[in-house]
């Protein structure tokens, strides 16, 4: 018969810790918002927004385990406790696709966690300088980011009239300032409902 090993002191602190953690975090927890025009469906830890534009389907793609946490918590006033603020901002992929052709406009867009650059192209709404466009890419129907071939257009060095175009082509379906709000606190309760998981599955070996 095997004998159960027994849990070392180390093993203890740490289940301790994570009882209080999980408590901490369910008392913190939040609801997945709504998005504007937007269903969400999430597996695992890819989440994909859609919707339909005119003949077009919009989808939003984006991983959680490539979000930018930053603790956006203010100084915490004399006498008061220092309450974290993680704040996490997607790596996301807009796909517009042509429903009747297949083909498929994509654009990797991320957010300017450290404010605006200097160096933003000409032309660009300043309005929209919370996330930008970094790499676009046509793909022919049933053509993958993936196939070899694919050509990626960057936006550091791309015309500052076509990028501002780009720019109001998103606007135009969806993805604007008020949408980018929106997608940083899904971002971040996605985040938070899938770090609870992490410590209740951590929690669950340690006690084994």
């Amino acid at each position: 018969m095997c004998q159960r090993l027994m849990s070392t002191a180390g093993d203890a602190d740490l289940s301790n810790f994570l009882s209080e953690e999980i408590e901490y975090e369910h008392e913190c927890a939040a609801t997945l918002p709504e998005l504007n025009n937007f269903t969400a469906a999430q597996e695992g830890t890819r989440v994909v927004l859609t919707r339909k534009f005119k003949d077009e389907r919009v989808a939003i793609l984006f991983d959680i385990n490539e979000n930018h946490n930053i603790d956006e918590s203010a100084e915490p006033a004399e006498g008061e406790e220092d309450a974290s603020n993680i704040m996490s901002y997607p790596h996301f992929t807009v796909s517009i696709e042509k429903v009747g052709t297949g083909k498929k406009l994509e654009l990797e867009c991320v957010y300017d966690v450290d404010g605006p650059d200097e160096a933003e192209p000409e032309g660009e709404d300043k309005g929209f300088d919370m996330f930008r466009i970094e790499q676009v890419r046509v793909l022919a129907k049933g053509q993958t980011s993936k196939d070899a071939g694919v050509y990626e257009a960057e936006t550091e060095s791309m015309d500052g009239n076509l990028y501002a175009c780009l720019m109001h082509l998103l606007v135009e379906r969806g993805v604007d300032a008020e949408f980018a709000d929106q997608l940083v606190e899904y971002s971040t309760t996605a985040e938070q409902i899938m770090h609870t998981q992490f410590l209740e599955n951590l929690k669950k070996f340690v006690d084994a």
